[in-house]
């Protein structure tokens, strides 16, 4: 699991975080989970991300499955942080 911190100065305000995931694989693949920890204050941001991935051999009927995670994981909201100057 890793998490990513972060202390925003008070004249920034936070539009934007990537888009949280809770992704299981099949075939016994495994597991990908983005989330996002509030906390009481909120210009402390906490991102966390878990990828537990197993070899597996996957069935021609599941690869729609993968494609659509690639897409998930390749749009550019996954690895935006939006945030404007007051």
């Amino acid at each position: 699991m890793d998490n990513v911190q972060m202390l925003m100065p008070e004249v920034y305000e936070v539009h934007l975080l990537p888009p949280e995931l809770d992704w299981k694989g099949p075939d016994g693949l495994g597991t990908i989970r983005f989330e996002q920890r509030p906390t009481d204050d909120p210009l402390h941001l906490t991102l966390m991300q878990e990828v537990n991935l197993n070899p597996a051999v996957i069935r021609p009927e599941a690869y729609p499955v993968l494609l659509d995670l690639h897409q998930q994981l390749q749009h550019p909201s996954v690895r935006t942080i939006l945030v404007e100057l007051e």
